[in-house]
C-alpha cells in the first residue's frame, strides 16, 4: 500500500530545492515529449519517401517496358527524375531526411530521460512521504548526484532535434502540464506549482 503524501508548509527559502527539483521534472518531461513528437514525425516522413521511392521506380520500370507511346516517355523520364532526387536528398540533404542511425541516437537519449525523469520523481515523492527522513538537505544532495549524469545529453538533444513545428511545441507545453497535474497536483502535492 502506497503511503499518504503529505504537503508541509514551507518557508520559501527553505524550499528551493523542491523548486529546482520540479524545474527539472518539467524540462525532462518536455524533452521526453519533444523526442517523440519529433522522431515519429521524422520516422514516418523517412517511410513515406522510402515508400514513394519505391513506387515511382517500380512504375519507371513498368512504363519502360512499354514505352510504345510519347506519354511514357515523360512519365518514365519523371519518375527516374523524381527517383534521382529523392536519393540525393536522402544522401546529402541530412535536415531534409534524419539517417535512421541519427534516430537511433535519438531513442538512445529518450530512455536516458525517461529514467532521469523517473529517479526526480521518485526524489520529489520521497520528500512528501510521511515515514522518509529526506529533507531539504539530503534532496539537494541526491538532486546533485542525479543531476550529474546528465553531462552532455542536452546538447546532443538540441543536436539531432534539428526543428519543431509551432504547433509541436504548444503540444509538447501543454502535454508536459496535463502530465504534471494529472500525476502530482491532483494528488495533492505541490498544489502551487505550475
Amino acid at each position: 500500500m502506497e503511503e499518504e503524501l503529505i504537503i508541509e508548509n514551507q518557508d520559501p527559502e527553505e524550499s528551493m530545492i523542491v523548486d529546482r527539483v520540479w524545474d527539472e521534472m518539467h524540462k525532462v518531461k518536455g524533452f521526453l515529449f519533444q523526442i517523440d513528437f519529433y522522431t515519429n514525425r521524422k520516422r514516418r516522413l523517412n517511410r513515406r519517401i522510402t515508400y514513394l521511392t519505391i513506387i515511382s521506380a517500380f512504375i519507371c520500370a513498368f512504363l519502360a517496358l512499354i514505352n510504345n507511346c510519347e506519354l511514357s516517355k515523360w512519365i518514365v523520364f519523371s519518375l527516374a527524375l523524381f527517383v534521382a532526387i529523392t536519393t540525393t536528398v536522402k544522401e546529402f540533404l541530412p535536415n531534409f531526411i534524419q539517417a535512421e542511425e541519427e534516430l537511433k541516437e535519438i531513442d538512445k537519449i529518450y530512455d536516458f530521460y525517461k529514467e532521469y525523469l523517473q529517479k526526480l520523481e521518485k526524489l520529489f515523492r520521497e520528500r512528501y512521504y510521511l515515514n522518509t527522513d529526506v529533507d531539504d538537505i539530503k534532496m539537494e544532495s541526491r538532486f546533485n548526484s542525479i543531476v550529474k549524469t546528465d553531462v552532455d545529453m542536452e546538447s546532443r538533444l538540441n543536436r539531432l532535434c534539428r526543428d519543431l513545428t509551432d504547433d509541436e511545441r504548444i503540444n509538447i507545453r501543454k502535454k508536459t502540464i496535463d502530465y504534471f497535474n494529472r500525476n502530482f497536483l491532483n494528488n495533492n502535492i505541490n498544489n502551487q506549482r505550475v
